[in-house]
């Protein structure tokens, strides 16, 4: 028998994994028309909840990866190969603020959690 808990890992995993390879796809199919750049921000924030922040660092380093693939192969020449990498480097920087912000986030709100568990309410008055 499976173990649910291990599977519902599992299929997350493989969900913040795959949502990122879409939006590359869709980033890559529309070129420059519609920018998907917001929508990264999801899976990193879904795994830094539901993994670890080096769970969410990796996403970020894939999401980062796949923008920057689909924005070489999608987009026309560019005046400077400086130009996609800048673009590339100010992704991945934001994508690991996000996971670190969200992390960190996750992180206080369970310390806040086991305080008021720990902690009863008259006592902390």
């Amino acid at each position: 028998m499976r173990d649910k808990p291990v599977f519902k890992r599992s299929l997350m995993l493989a969900t913040v994994v795959l949502f990122p390879l879409i939006l590359g796809f869709i980033n890559y199919a529309t070129e420059h028309e519609l920018g998907f750049f917001v929508f990264y921000f999801l899976p990193i924030a879904i795994a830094a909840w539901k993994t670890n922040p080096i769970g969410a660092y990796l996403v970020s380093i894939l999401s980062a990866i796949v923008c920057f693939l689909s924005d070489i192969y999608s987009s026309p020449s560019y005046s400077s190969g400086f130009i996609p990498v800048w673009n590339g480097t100010i992704r991945l920087i934001s994508f690991l603020i996000i996971a670190y912000c969200t992390s960190r986030f996750d992180l206080c709100m369970l310390k806040n959690a086991i305080h008021h568990t720990i902690i009863p309410a008259k006592a902390r008055r």
